[in-house]
């Protein structure tokens, strides 16, 4: 029954290391929106925002096409992650750090385990 925790505090930082691991392969870049469709579309409940964005990296222009959460302004700046091989592989910034506050979280649980399976075990010991 204590080795439980342990399996648990395991499994969270392993899903906390794949997140980081993950999304370390990508680069934050200044994108400005050049084209917005006003149209909105989404499936079962998920509503997106279509919108082209242009970004410059290393002195060499890129232009994509992709679908955001929020809802673009032409020619404000935003933040969006490219891929460091795929230039044209973009994850929105937003959904990025959702994701790394998950990762943080499951870092946090699992030590809270960890740290519960030490003391559960130290008292069990001289018990």
């Amino acid at each position: 029954m204590l080795d439980l925790p342990y399996y648990l505090a395991f499994f969270i930082i392993l899903i906390a290391v794949e997140l980081i691991w993950h999304y370390a392969r990508y680069d934050v870049v200044e994108a400005v929106c050049v084209e917005f469709t006003s149209r909105r579309g989404g499936y079962e409940g998920q509503k997106y925002y279509p919108a082209t964005y242009e970004y410059e990296i290393d002195g060499q222009k890129y232009s994509i096409y992709t679908e955001a959460i929020w809802k673009p302004k032409k020619g404000v700046p935003c933040k969006l992650f490219v891929g460091k091989k795929n230039r044209n592989k973009v994850v929105p910034y937003s959904s990025v750090m959702k994701l790394i506050v998950i990762a943080s979280v499951c870092g946090f649980v699992s030590t809270l385990l960890i740290i519960y399976c030490c003391v559960s075990g130290y008292y069990a010991m001289f018990r």
